[in-house]
């Protein structure tokens, strides 16, 4: 006997840190509001580890306005009561993110239905940065000067940011296959600055765009942009000019070497902006 649907959207996102996917991930939620609700049962567990049960994290949305419009507050302290009860209550789309985990395990990260609930339609959304941007935000988190902090970050780059980089952007090229649901690709610079690309991206999987939520920025604990304060672009996410975040590094000796050593990670991110804008724009 087929078991019932239980979320009719399942959707995955696959993305290193500072790539924007959180404003990506409101945007997703908001496609399923309904006029005639207080708020929709659209569940997002952020930062969940591979093979660990997104569940055990409490749903929410990066920033108090979007919370009390798409998830009912459920009174459940006890996680494992959490684990029981969530996979048998429908959800009109349930959202998970897996930060700076490696693509290739895509398969081995699927949950059961027993887990998660039986889903409708399941999507493996990766989000993808350009390089120069991408770079320019990781290295915004700590001062050149200090340069203990610094080459340790530089070093977390290499090892870690770069080669998931690389695996990303081939993933979204074509040019390997690991993601086995409907794929839904997303280059975040002209997600951010085309209304028209939002609009197909949206309708390759079967919804609306709906642009309610891109004046607000994706927030956790008043922690958003690692440029711009909270309060200063509260309500007001749309001036941050989130495309020109490598002009404030052109004198950055650490983002310059960085650069100049990863010439095919800046070839690969101008051909998908390339191709992307020939495809959609």
């Amino acid at each position: 006997m087929n078991k019932k649907i239980i979320n009719r959207y399942e959707i995955r996102i696959w993305t290193a840190r500072r790539s924007g996917h959180h404003a990506v991930i409101n945007w997703l939620a908001s496609m399923f509001m309904l006029k005639e609700a207080i708020y929709n049962k659209v569940f997002f567990h952020n930062n969940v580890a591979m093979g660990t049960n997104p569940y055990m994290k409490n749903p929410s949305l990066r920033g108090n306005e979007l919370s009390k419009f798409f998830w009912p507050v459920w009174d459940i302290k006890n996680k494992e009561d959490a684990v029981n009860f969530f996979p048998r209550i429908y959800k009109d789309c349930v959202i998970y993110n897996h930060e700076n985990a490696s693509i290739k395990k895509g398969v081995e990260g699927i949950y059961s239905d027993d887990v998660l609930g039986k889903s409708d339609k399941k999507f493996d959304v990766l989000v993808v940065r350009s390089f120069e941007n991408q770079l320019a935000s990781i290295l915004k988190s700590v001062k050149e000067e200090d340069r203990y902090k610094r080459e340790r970050l530089i070093n977390r780059i290499n090892r870690v940011y770069n080669p998931l980089y690389h695996t990303n952007i081939l993933e979204f090229l074509g040019e390997t296959n690991y993601l086995p649901f409907t794929k839904a690709l997303i280059f975040f610079d002209l997600w951010v600055s085309s209304k028209a690309y939002r609009e197909k991206k949206a309708e390759e999987m079967g919804l609306v765009n709906n642009d309610y939520t891109l004046n607000y920025m994706a927030n956790y604990r008043n922690r958003g942009s690692s440029f711009e304060d909270l309060n200063i672009y509260y309500n007001k996410a749309k001036e941050m000019k989130v495309l020109e975040r490598y002009k404030e590094f052109s004198d950055d000796l650490d983002y310059n070497k960085i650069m100049q050593e990863n010439y095919l990670l800046i070839k690969l991110s101008k051909e998908l902006l390339n191709k992307e804008q020939e495809k959609y724009l």
